[in-house]
């Protein structure tokens, strides 16, 4: 089932009072799971309490998220933003630079609330069981990407009248991969590297990765 899920902080549109509620319980039911797994650690927080901090019932708990890995987490089901796609088909850097920061985009939209990032850091530091649920949600998001990659491949391919000898499925695999690995990489180096205001952190991630692998000196 599709989770309520609030618009980014940062949208340009003005709220209704109907989504602002809905914003404001998606809210209340993150901050709950968040500061009780940070007082009574993971195994003694339940959905129960989670909703009894956040003053709802259980089931408008899974009206919201799906589970309670996803409402300490503060993550929403992955998307693809509209401007992010446009610019990614529209941009003019190299098909892997673009992919990373489409890679990008979808990961800003699973985990919104940029001033919550610090919170999200300690609680995936301290609680390894949010492991499993960040692959998947990685996962997910190459998932997303990959089309579009392999979309642009074909553009790319027709216009330029080349053929790709592994097909246009692998290369498509193989290029959201990598950009999914720089941007894992920025990310470790820097948790703030996903946020709007910092994509230097993105690009010096994507020069680091070309040099080592343009530098022969690493294939012999």
């Amino acid at each position: 089932m599709q989770k309520s899920e609030p618009n980014r902080p940062d949208a340009p549109q003005e709220l209704s009072l109907r989504e602002r509620n809905r914003l404001d319980t998606w809210l209340a039911i993150h901050n709950a799971a968040a500061d009780l797994v940070l007082e009574r650690g993971w195994s003694a927080t339940t959905v129960e309490q989670i909703a009894a901090r956040a003053r709802i019932s259980n089931r408008t708990f899974f009206n919201y998220f799906s589970s309670k890995e996803d409402a300490v987490l503060g993550a929403q089901t992955p998307r693809l933003p509209q401007p992010a796609l446009e610019a990614f088909r529209s941009g003019e850097q190299d098909l892997i630079h673009r992919a990373v920061y489409l890679t990008a985009a979808v990961m800003r939209a699973s985990y919104p609330h940029d001033e919550l990032r610090a919170r999200r850091q300690r609680i995936i530091g301290s609680f390894p069981e949010v492991g499993v649920r960040l692959k998947r949600l990685a996962a997910e998001v190459e998932q997303l990407v990959e089309p579009a990659v392999a979309e642009e491949i074909e553009r790319i391919s027709t216009e330029e009248g080349i053929s790709l000898e592994r097909g246009t499925r692998d290369a498509a695999k193989a290029i959201t991969l990598h950009a999914s690995t720089i941007i894992r990489f920025a990310f470790a180096k820097d948790p703030s590297a996903l946020s709007d205001d910092h994509a230097d952190l993105v690009d010096t991630a994507i020069i680091t990765f070309r040099e080592v692998i343009q530098s022969s000196t690493w294939l012999k």
